[in-house]
């Protein structure tokens, strides 16, 4: 049994070729992003923003390069959140509008930092060819170890980072992360988002005074068109079990909680 995170391609060759093993998988809760530093003065535009998004074939990351591993994000919380997920994620993929957007705008230079591992090595360079490909814009990948990478994250020492969130709570969290009293190191607002019509709705959510669904749904489309983040994919939880052992469920956070439903049918 392994509950070890594979490499897609390497799940992918275990689905086909492992055959006394099989796998249980579930919608994970965390998030994979990019995240935008706000004060830089190309992306804080919207359009720049939003143009960076179109640009990129989400749905192309999750099935090939992921092989499924993953699914579609265009929000904070994944679906495995049952009242504030997104239920069924879209992304539009369209190059040609992310060019009408940016058409006015002088085109700039720009780094996207990443944590040092093969995986986000290679999302990154998948990420950067369609940048170039579809918006001829210039964008150099600086590839950093844990140490200098966090550091500089919570220095809001870059243009573009290639983030994750683990550990979600709930919608209080919206506080944290995209009030402007938040800003690092205050507070876990990295991107130095700012939108003050945002910040009342914001704030409510961070003192636990939950407005009704409707007006949750509303508030909640305004902010994913401000385009916060360049919200990715969820990584999925996914066990790898021989077939003799058997286990009920799985838990979106990866909880070993998990082993508590464990039925062993092998034999010594």
């Amino acid at each position: 049994m392994s509950v070890k995170s594979l490499m897609p391609r390497k799940f992918s060759w275990a689905q086909d070729n492992l055959s006394n093993f099989y796998f249980r998988e579930t919608a994970g809760s965390s998030l994979n992003y990019i995240g935008f530093n706000h004060q830089h003065s190309f992306l804080k535009e919207k359009k720049v923003r939003e143009a960076l998004d179109l640009a990129i074939p989400k749905k192309e990351i999750v099935e090939k390069k992921l092989k499924g591993t993953a699914t579609l994000s265009d929000f904070f919380f994944s679906p495995s959140f049952a009242s504030i997920g997104e239920e069924n994620p879209t992304h539009e993929y369209d190059p040609a509008r992310a060019r009408e957007l940016l058409k006015d705008i002088p085109l700039k230079k720009i780094t996207l930092k990443i944590l040092s591992s093969t995986i986000n090595s290679e999302l990154s360079k998948f990420l950067v060819y369609f940048w170039r490909k579809n918006l001829q814009l210039d964008v150099v990948i600086e590839t950093r170890e844990s140490g200098q990478f966090y550091r500089d994250f919570k220095r809001g020492d870059y243009d573009l980072i290639l983030g994750s969130w683990v550990g979600f709570t709930g919608v209080e969290m919206l506080y944290s992360t995209f009030h402007s009293s938040q800003f690092s190191p205050k507070g876990l607002n990295r991107g130095y988002f700012k939108e003050d019509k945002l910040d009342l709705w914001l704030q409510q959510l961070g003192e636990e005074r939950l407005l009704n669904e409707k007006e949750y749904q509303i508030k909640k489309e305004e902010l994913k068109k401000e385009h916060p983040y360049l919200f990715l994919f969820h990584p999925k939880v996914i066990w790898q079990l021989k077939k003799c052992l058997k286990i009920k469920s799985l838990y979106p956070t990866g909880s070993f909680l998990a082993f508590l439903t464990l039925e062993n049918n092998c034999v010594p």
